[in-house]
């Protein structure tokens, strides 16, 4: 299978996972214009930050893009978690002190713009990170 190939197989899996997480699918969960936003940004996100892993994959050395990919993920998206999950700790606890968005009776949540600008701004950080390890492998193939 090309790079190619692997490519168009990976959006599309990405494309149906967002899809079928989509809040609005969850029966009873209040869905508002914040939501699709959110839905959309990340959406977008996912598919441009896939675009730009695959392009600097194919101007490295066009090898092994999902074994890449995949390999790759886990100790990105760990490094991650570990730095992004107190910046939503501290923005949580700023939201929750300015605007009350959470229900303690029926413990729901709704999606605010804080958590949209958080969302966007790691989702960027993520796959500009990640996309600038598939720049590496130019250096290995250089050398």
């Amino acid at each position: 299978m090309s790079q190619k190939e692997q490519l168009k197989y990976i959006l599309a899996s990405s494309i149906l996972a967002l899809i079928f997480t989509d809040p609005i699918l969850s029966v009873g969960a209040e869905y508002s214009y914040l939501d699709t936003t959110s839905s959309f940004i990340i959406l977008l996100l996912t598919i441009t930050g896939l675009l730009f892993c695959y392009r600097n994959n194919a101007n490295a050395d066009n090898k092994d893009f999902i074994l890449r990919l995949v390999t790759l993920g886990l100790p990105i998206t760990i490094r991650f978690v570990v730095i992004i999950f107190p910046i939503g700790v501290l923005v949580g606890a700023m939201e929750a002190a300015l605007d009350s968005t959470y229900d303690l009776e029926t413990q729901n949540t709704k999606t605010t713009l804080y958590q949209i600008i958080l969302l966007t701004a790691s989702l960027l950080a993520y796959f500009a990170y990640f996309s600038s390890i598939f720049k590496r492998f130019t250096v290995a193939k250089n050398a």
